[in-house]
């Protein structure tokens, strides 16, 4: 604890909160790595903006570095911290619909069949993770997923692919609380680092579990899909935000040139 008011000290135990939730309880300070940090941070980010991500990172190295002084870790793994607002001048990594098959397929082949499961609704729907982690089965209404407003987002109902359909139905049958009890963001995040090394992706330090939600609103806004209908699908409070996907896409002055063709 380092904050001088209540009300910083809460925030301060709910960010640690969802740190130990995202790297894992079980997880050994020891084995922690850079890479882990980058998948936790990249989950533990979504609509935020830098200043805030880079407040929760701040609070995880003030834990890592006591967890240091008190000897249960040797040294720090390096907190990857954003500089600067990295929206704002380079080219988002997102996954494509082709990376996201094989990932799942890569998946079902070493035997992670749930997680092969996740990844297949996360690249169908574009769904942060904690959104499918906590979604429970009582939320499948009438063929449709009814998500509930988290922070930086809308709350939003999604109908479901052909695929999200069949993943989603195999699992209504003996599932009564949660869908995917049996996936964990450590678990998933450490055999996405396994599998996109055999994708020949090891390398790519961006393409992680989130990368699939990039992929989904690039592609919508490849399609042409309004802009409002992207940012209502993905539970989008800044309008802003969409425009990310509409600049990557490449289609936002492409609507004019038909004005002056």
């Amino acid at each position: 604890k380092t904050c001088k008011t209540a009300r910083g000290a809460a925030n301060q135990r709910t960010t640690a909160l969802q740190w130990l939730e995202l790297l894992g309880a079980d997880t050994k300070l020891s084995s922690l790595t850079t890479e882990d940090i980058l998948a936790a941070k990249t989950a533990i980010s979504g609509d935020l903006n830098y200043k805030t991500v880079n407040r929760k990172l701040t609070t995880l190295s003030v834990i890592l570095r006591e967890a240091v002084r008190l000897g249960w870790l040797g040294v720090s793994p390096h907190i990857p911290m954003t500089p600067e607002d990295a929206r704002a001048d380079r080219r988002m990594r997102y996954a494509t619909k082709a990376e996201g098959e094989e990932m799942s397929r890569r998946m079902h082949e070493r035997g992670h069949h749930a997680l092969a499961d996740f990844v297949d609704v996360l690249a169908g729907t574009g769904m942060r993770t904690g959104e499918l982690l906590s979604l429970e089965a009582s939320k499948i209404v009438n063929g449709k997923i009814e998500l509930e407003v988290m922070k930086g987002g809308n709350e939003r109902t999604l109908p479901m692919t052909t695929r999200v359909r069949e993943v989603i139905h195999a699992r209504l049958g003996h599932r009564s609380g949660k869908l995917f009890p049996d996936v964990s963001q450590t678990h998933l995040n450490r055999v996405w680092t396994l599998v996109k090394g055999d994708m020949g992706l090891a390398d790519d330090s961006e393409f992680v579990p989130h990368a699939l939600r990039h992929g989904v609103g690039t592609r919508l806004a490849q399609a042409n899909v309004h802009k409002s209908h992207i940012s209502t699908w993905l539970g989008h409070r800044n309008g802003s935000t969409t425009d990310i996907y509409i600049k990557v896409a490449g289609l936002d002055l492409e609507p004019i040139v038909g004005v002056l063709d």
